[in-house]
């Protein structure tokens, strides 16, 4: 469920309207200074590098020596994507999958 909220979260920081940086480290910065900083008000809550070290790892399936990151900081994020908290985003991503897919109307 990592892989999908790291990936949802780099998504929209490409999509943000003030994000002038659409690099891997253009969107880490402006989720920690705009996002994090100003609309959360966490000021030194985590630096741009650990959140890319998050996203190689769980997203690009690089090892590092990035742990998991806080529920915390999951929840921060969670919330940023329109859920009330990870617990929400993982039920709700969870039912997603559950769901068969329909096509042309059938299932």
């Amino acid at each position: 469920m990592l892989k999908k909220l790291l990936s949802l979260l780099f998504e929209k920081l490409e999509d943000e309207k003030d994000n002038d940086s659409k690099s891997k480290s253009g969107n880490a910065n402006f989720f920690v200074n705009e996002v994090l900083e100003v609309r959360f008000r966490k000021p030194n809550y985590i630096s741009s590098k650990s959140i890319i070290g998050y996203y190689d790892k769980y997203v690009i399936e690089k090892e590092n020596n990035t742990g998991a990151p806080s529920t915390e900081l999951k929840n921060y994020i969670s919330q940023y994507l329109g859920f009330e908290n990870f617990q929400d985003f993982e039920i709700k991503n969870t039912i997603e999958l559950r769901e068969p897919k329909k096509r042309n109307g059938l299932q």
